[in-house]
């Protein structure tokens, strides 16, 4: 609540806040995550994220994620990052914005401009007007 008050606090009047949220149906997820791509030198980056812990009380998921870059098929950096993330309801979130002073609060499902959140959605975004 904290940092949506500042966010609030530093917009004019009139000023939106846009914000990615992952839905609660990420609780239950579990196992590994990998991806990648390749940087604009031809480096080869990877990431893999591996699920740790589950709080269900506190809507709270853990992570152990490691990033590579690879060149010339070796190994030329590694780093290794533990990353919590706080789940939030749709409804939640929508109160949680308005009890911070947003107005005119949209939700858009899966970067779909126009359509609103649904129950599959990876991700819903919250758009929110300063008033």
């Amino acid at each position: 609540m904290a940092v949506l008050r500042r966010f609030h606090a530093h917009l004019a009047p009139g000023g939106k806040v846009i914000l990615d949220i992952q839905p609660l149906a990420s609780l239950a997820m579990r196992g590994a995550n990998q991806r990648s791509w390749t940087a604009e030198n031809g480096d080869l980056l990877t990431l893999d994220s591996q699920h740790t812990a589950t709080d269900w009380l506190a809507q709270r998921i853990e992570y152990r994620i490691r990033y590579e870059r690879w060149r010339d098929h070796k190994l030329v950096e590694s780093e290794l990052e533990p990353m919590a993330q706080r789940l939030w309801g749709l409804e939640e979130f929508r109160f949680a914005l308005a009890a911070a002073g947003f107005g005119d609060i949209e939700v858009t499902g899966d970067y779909r401009t126009g359509r609103p959140g649904h129950p599959r959605a990876n991700n819903l975004t919250f758009e929110a007007t300063r008033v």
